[in-house]
């Protein structure tokens, strides 16, 4: 839900900004989560007190953890774009139907 929240345009009212918050908090938990477990498993801080087998280890690494440094990049980068967005909402270009002049308008 708050990554489709995050991909509508906002006006910058404080529902938005809120939402930009709650994104970029997602953002840092996913990413704290994934670099820490990460260095925990790869440093072997533990040492032999850990129950994880190699082969645990092995695919926590490679397979389940980067889908949390993943989902922090891009709930970061939905965050970012949210908020940029949101300027352009809040002043459209000019014209009464709010569309741009120029494709340069669009992509700025």
């Amino acid at each position: 839900m708050l990554g489709w929240l995050l991909a509508r345009p906002r006006p910058r009212d404080r529902a938005g900004r809120i939402v930009r918050a709650l994104g970029w908090c997602a953002c840092a938990v996913l990413l704290v989560r994934g670099i820490s477990v990460e260095v925990l498993l790869l440093t072997d801080t533990a040492g032999q007190d850990m129950d994880v087998s190699p082969e645990q280890r092995l695919w926590t690494l490679l397979l389940w953890n980067p889908w949390f440094l993943v989902g922090g990049l891009v709930f970061g980068m939905a965050a970012w774009r949210s908020g940029r967005a949101g300027a352009q909402v809040a002043a459209p270009p000019d014209g009464a139907s709010g569309r741009a002049r120029s494709v340069s308008e669009i992509v700025l």
